[in-house]
């Protein structure tokens, strides 16, 4: 008799573990993991011991072109409930393998939607003509750009990227040469050109369940920042609306629309809205848990409720009624929460850092979902992973208050100030002699798989 089992991509991220306990805890089920690159499963399995312990019912290599091998080799000795696309680039590896397993969930198709954001855009204004939708194109030339008419001012983004990767803003009237040097970012790829919607753009957070119920937890105001003329971030510090804010409930009616609509069930969802004079619009949407300790921080803001990744669990193995009861929001209302993401200007090393202390020693200081060390790189701002340092904080003050936290944060963290001399002797130190530590396990590694080949 086949064993039951759920199976999870690459699981070397926090996220990924969290599911793996919770769904041990709830159901006694134990993940088979399988893993898409050789180095990324060595080095993942050093950070996260769990993933060579009991707590694994079994591990396989996989081949991303061949993913009908993979069922075959899974489907033999386990009977696969569900999957769990913890991250987003997982998804689409989730939406085909379902092709080739018989699993109660969302389809292929729907899934698979949601890692196509120009196809994800054009499916919504064709089913769902009153949730709003910027204009959108798949485009991957400037002739195309052309040929659709673009509006007047359009955003251009890798049309299955995430993390504000790539991300360019740009007009009808730039020239050819602006816009084809954005392209060259990614040359072979598609892009998604979309209208470019004015106003305020917002994250809401939360948990679509089986039956289709919509339960938002969290709506974040984003507040951008421009990097230059053609490239900004969406967000780079962000600021809780609490649920008796007017601006909650039509963000929750409109997500839920929105996600009615798309058809997609039984996921954590994160979805990016703008809100201008007509309304709001949706930029983005993701079928899984929000990035930057997202998972932990809808637990913390609703300690009533069983935390997102049982809640989570429970709808990725099967059709359930566990915590449907309606959202209790006065937890959630009495504390504002604030991320703090650190901007830099310059590349190069980090050789020393300062303020760090004075923040943890911050009354409203939660946490460090980025914490940097000596000896990182620490690159020009481009995208949302460029970030050097992310901190969490959490005050029940004025919304005012907000903002003067997001000032002091960025005032007090520096880096790179001492002595030149001294710090680059010790970032430079210590950055090789990490990476020649990292080397030598993974040569050792190779070197015993090698020799465990010729005696075996």
């Amino acid at each position: 008799m086949r064993r039951r089992a759920y199976l999870i991509q690459d699981p070397y991220d926090t996220d990924a573990i969290e599911f793996i306990r919770a769904i041990f805890i709830d159901f006694g089920l134990r993940p088979v993991c399988f893993y898409t690159d050789p180095k990324g499963r060595y080095y993942g399995e050093q950070a996260f011991p769990i993933l060579t312990s009991d707590a694994i019912e079994a591990s396989f290599d996989a081949d991303l072109d061949d993913l009908g091998d993979l069922a075959r080799r899974v489907t033999e000795t386990y009977d696969i409930v569900g999957i769990v696309p913890y991250r987003e680039d997982t998804l689409e590896v989730a939406a085909n393998i379902l092709r080739h397993l018989d699993v109660d969930w969302n389809s292929a198709e729907t899934l698979a939607l949601c890692r196509d954001k120009n196809a994800m855009k054009q499916h919504l204004a064709t089913a769902e003509p009153a949730v709003r939708v910027p204009r959108s194109a798949a485009i991957r030339t400037y002739d195309d750009i052309v040929a659709c008419d673009p509006p007047k001012r359009f955003v251009l983004k890798p049309n299955s990227g995430m993390g504000s990767t790539h991300l360019g803003f740009f007009s009808a009237t730039d020239d050819r040469d602006t816009v084809e040097r954005h392209l060259a970012l990614d040359p072979d790829g598609l892009w998604a050109l979309e209208e470019f919607i004015d106003g305020i753009e917002y994250r809401v957070n939360g948990m679509i369940r089986r039956d289709g119920t919509v339960q938002t937890l969290l709506v974040m105001e984003y507040h951008p920042v421009q990097l230059d003329e053609h490239f900004a971030l969406a967000y780079a510090s962000e600021s809780q609306v609490h649920s008796t804010d007017d601006r909650f409930g039509p963000l929750h009616e409109y997500a839920a629309a929105a996600i009615g609509a798309l058809g997609v069930r039984g996921v954590p969802f994160h979805m990016e809205v703008k809100v201008d004079d007509e309304g709001p619009a949706l930029i983005d949407f993701g079928a899984r848990v929000g990035s930057e300790g997202t998972g932990y921080l809808l637990s913390q803001l609703h300690p009533g409720r069983p935390n997102l990744y049982s809640v989570a669990g429970h709808d990725h193995v099967g059709p359930n009624t566990f915590a449907m009861d309606p959202v209790d929001y006065e937890h959630y209302d009495s504390m504002t929460s604030v991320l703090v993401y650190g901007i830099s200007e310059i590349g190069g090393v980090i050789s020393s850092m300062d303020g760090f202390d004075e923040i943890e020693a911050m009354p409203e200081f939660v946490n460090w979902p980025v914490r940097p060390s000596i000896g990182d790189p620490i690159r020009v701002m481009r995208e949302l992973r460029d970030s050097p340092y992310i901190v969490a904080l959490r005050h029940d003050g004025p919304p005012e208050r907000s903002q003067d936290l997001i000032e002091h944060v960025r005032a007090t963290i520096r880096f790179n100030e001492r002595s030149e001399r001294q710090r680059k002797a010790r970032a430079t130190a210590k950055q090789t002699l990490t990476r020649a530590r990292r080397k030598s396990r993974w040569i050792a590694h190779r070197m015993k798989s090698a020799s465990d080949l010729r005696t075996g």
